[in-house]
C-alpha cells in the first residue's frame, strides 16, 4: 500500500485519538460498579486494541511517499 506524507501524518493522529479512547475507557471500566458495564467496556477496549494494532501495522508497512509523486501516480494517472 501506498500512503503519502499528508496521509501518514492524519494516521498517526488517529492512533493518538485510539489511545486517547483507550484510557477513557479503561476509566470508566474501573471505576464503575456495574459488573456487566464494566465487562462491556473491557470487551470494547480490546476491539479497539485490535483496530490500534491493525492500523499501525498498515501505517507501518506502507510505502511513504511525498505528495506530488503521490498526486501523480495515483490521482492525475497517465496523461
Amino acid at each position: 500500500m501506498t500512503i503519502n506524507d499528508y496521509q501518514r501524518g492524519k494516521l498517526e493522529i488517529a492512533l493518538g485519538k485510539l489511545n486517547e479512547v483507550q484510557e477513557l475507557i479503561t476509566f470508566l471500566a474501573s471505576d464503575t460498579a456495574d459488573g456487566e458495564f464494566g465487562a462491556q467496556m473491557d470487551m470494547l477496549n480490546s476491539e479497539i486494541m485490535s483496530n490500534t494494532d491493525d492500523l499501525r501495522k498498515t501505517k507501518d508497512e506502507s510505502e511513504l511517499v511525498g505528495y506530488g509523486e503521490y498526486r501523480k501516480r495515483f490521482l492525475e494517472g497517465e496523461k
